[in-house]
């Protein structure tokens, strides 16, 4: 770790403070709403529960399984966290993990308060639509999209 890495340290934490609460709060108004709003003819909010992973991928209303899809997902987390700490140590610049991280324990936060993580911002086309997202999905996929590019930089 060195000088260069170290001072962004309090703008790690306003990243991850901002994200997480931005999520929150925006979750927080679409529940107490329980209305569902339409925005444009494309893209409306409203408030639908996943008890699975991405997507609503191996949704289930079991809750053993849920459990074990949480416990799984900790696991990972907590992989990532290890990851993201040691390019920090070796002096990498983190502002992409620390997306993904605080977009993924605002979801987690979600699964263990609302037993599900709460989605609400639901596009669509014509036939076509995209299954329902929230804003620490953004930050997880923008994160993502950032580790990649630098993976493609490094290579």
């Amino acid at each position: 770790m060195n000088d260069a890495t170290q001072r962004y340290l309090p703008w790690y934490g306003v990243l991850f403070g901002l994200i997480v609460a931005l999520d929150q709060l925006t979750k927080y108004c679409m529940l107490m709403s329980g209305t569902k709003y339409i925005l444009t003819s494309f893209l409306s909010l409203h408030v639908q529960l996943n008890r699975g992973i991405s997507w609503g991928m191996f949704h289930s209303e079991n809750d053993h399984f849920f459990f074990f899809i949480t416990f799984l997902i900790c696991c990972f987390i907590g992989g990532f966290v290890h990851h993201t700490f040691t390019r920090y140590q070796e002096g990498h610049i983190i502002f992409a993990e620390v997306a993904v991280i605080a977009g993924a324990f605002s979801n987690l936060f979600d699964r263990f308060f609302h037993a599900g993580v709460v989605d609400f911002i639901f596009f669509s086309w014509r036939q076509w639509s995209f299954p329902l997202f929230n804003l620490a999905d953004v930050a997880i996929v923008i994160g993502i999209f950032f580790i990649l590019l630098e993976g493609l930089r490094e290579q």
